[in-house]
């Protein structure tokens, strides 16, 4: 009798725990189906944004690099040959140009371009000043000219934000970066 009564007990209570079961199971799906779904959804929307934010980050950064602008030396393209020593400004085409106002917006377009327009205005007045030639090509590809070697480079390339300064040296490399750092990198790049 005492075994009946302890088999009994346990059937209740394997029946209560098995209905509990069921009930957070269904629960579960009903979370699954619809709270889930938003969750992955806001999560990849998240990775989406980070992702785009660390290739831009990575863009920008590449803007800098003289690598990113190499390309093969070819006698079809019309060249600039600079050979001596200078601080070379290129400005965006219009298709940049168009670009940039879809990408930032005409408002935002038109404030990048006023300070990149006195930025260059700043840099090119210390250059001249420090009597460092400031040259602004019409042709897309420049070729680098030092005592060791011939580089071409592509100012159009992918990772050019349009507007491009490069100090050039003719004892090293070129160097790109913004006209706000011109007298700040002047100092380095061209030793007095």
């Amino acid at each position: 009798m005492k075994y009946i009564f302890l088999f009994s007990i346990f059937i209740l209570f394997s029946c209560s725990n098995r209905n509990q079961a069921e009930s957070v199971t269904e629960n579960s799906e009903l979370i699954n189906n619809n709270d889930v779904t938003k969750i992955i959804r806001k999560r990849k929307a998240v990775n989406d944004s980070i992702r785009k934010e660390k290739a831009d980050d990575q863009r920008y950064i590449d803007a800098f690099l003289l690598k990113s602008y190499w390309v093969p030396i070819s006698k079809d393209q019309e060249i600039t040959v600079i050979k001596s020593s200078c601080a070379v400004f290129i400005n965006p085409t219009d298709e940049q140009i168009e670009q940039m106002k879809k990408e930032d917006g005409e408002e935002n377009f038109s404030t990048i371009a006023d300070d990149q327009m006195y930025y260059t205005y700043e840099a090119q007045n210390f250059f001249k000043e420090n009597k460092i030639d400031c040259l602004s090509p019409a042709t897309r590809y420049l070729k680098f000219v030092t005592p060791d070697s011939e580089f071409v480079v592509d100012t159009r390339a992918k990772v050019s934000y349009g507007w491009l300064t490069i100090l050039f040296n003719s004892d090293s490399l070129p160097k790109i970066l913004t006209p706000i750092d011109m007298p700040r990198v002047f100092k380095t790049y061209f030793p007095q």
